[in-house]
């Protein structure tokens, strides 16, 4: 037989707690609802049952035939299903079990992956999953639910994600401090420049490019005469230090080479970055995101 109207499970936790009670006011009380709204929804239950589910008088109310059966029936469901949703709040309130993050691998590597790993520290029964890869790999991984955030340095390209900026991530130009090809170090020219030897993450080294773009225009990547190509910094710094030869790469990366004075910058350029948390836009957080979101943001904010 098809309803054209569907039970509800508020309307079956008020029959059971009726059919416990046996006292619409009672009833009312215990679910913190008026007594005209129990009633409301028993008669709808009813309706969909097509059946009467108490026997009422004046002075009392009763459980019909058809209740009895209905109650030995649903009661067993009602509370198995109930045991499921409150074994799956309290999962969702606790701060355990997998944390999956995104991130690109220099970064990821050389400064997030400390704070990952004090997150864990706080909550020892996180499981670290980080995946190290391309920022436009990520994105399809958060959307298909195997990954639980993103940290890149673009905004994502819709409302289907929410982003929070963390930092700012500097990035200069630099070369070994030896590097005799160049007349300084600080004054360069665009066609000095140009002749240089250079290091690149890749051979459209996104970092590289920018950077000539914003500050040696119309030099870009595609008018440097050598360059060759490694993806990996600390590969990239042991080429600087070995060769006269020249790269743009996070302060990050280079900080502890230029503080010892094996590197030096070339040019008095930094081109800022910001980078992006991410996550799904939903309605619902567990506690274990609210409470990395939060700490990640904050963390990030006294390394500024």
């Amino acid at each position: 037989m098809y309803y054209n109207k569907f039970m509800k499970l508020d309307q079956v936790e008020c029959f059971i707690s009726l059919a416990e009670t046996l006292n619409f006011t009672e009833t009312a009380v215990f679910l913190g609802l008026t007594q005209p709204s129990i009633s409301r929804k028993i008669q709808a239950l009813e309706e969909t049952l097509q059946s009467s589910l108490f026997v009422r008088t004046k002075h009392s109310v009763q459980l019909s035939p058809s209740g009895q059966d209905f109650l030995r029936k649903v009661k067993p469901l009602y509370l198995q299903f109930d045991s499921i949703l409150k074994h799956t709040q309290d999962s969702l309130n606790t701060i355990s079990g997998p944390l999956r993050i995104g991130v690109l691998p220099e970064i990821g590597k050389h400064f997030f992956f400390s704070l990952f790993q004090e997150f864990r520290n706080q909550y020892p029964e996180i499981l670290l999953q980080v995946n190290y890869s391309l920022y436009q790999d990520h994105l399809p991984r958060l959307i298909d639910g195997k990954l639980d955030f993103v940290i890149g340095n673009q905004l994502p390209p819709s409302e289907l994600y929410r982003s929070y900026k963390m930092l700012n991530e500097k990035s200069i130009m630099v070369t070994r401090t030896k590097n005799n090809q160049l007349k300084s170090f600080k004054n360069i020219t665009n066609q000095e420049l140009s002749l240089q030897s250079f290091v690149g993450y890749s051979p459209q080294d996104g970092l590289l490019n920018l950077f000539l773009k914003s500050f040696y225009r119309p030099l870009d990547i595609s008018k440097l005469e050598k360059l060759s190509c490694v993806n990996d910094h600390a590969s990239m710094i042991q080429i600087l230090l070995q060769t006269n030869s020249l790269a743009v790469l996070p302060q990050f990366s280079v900080e502890n080479f230029l503080k010892s004075g094996e590197l030096i910058q070339v040019g008095n350029h930094e081109k800022v970055n910001p980078f992006y948390l991410i996550e799904l836009n939903k309605n619902w957080r567990t506690k274990k995101e609210q409470e990395f979101r939060s700490f990640l943001i904050s963390s990030t904010k006294k390394h500024q």
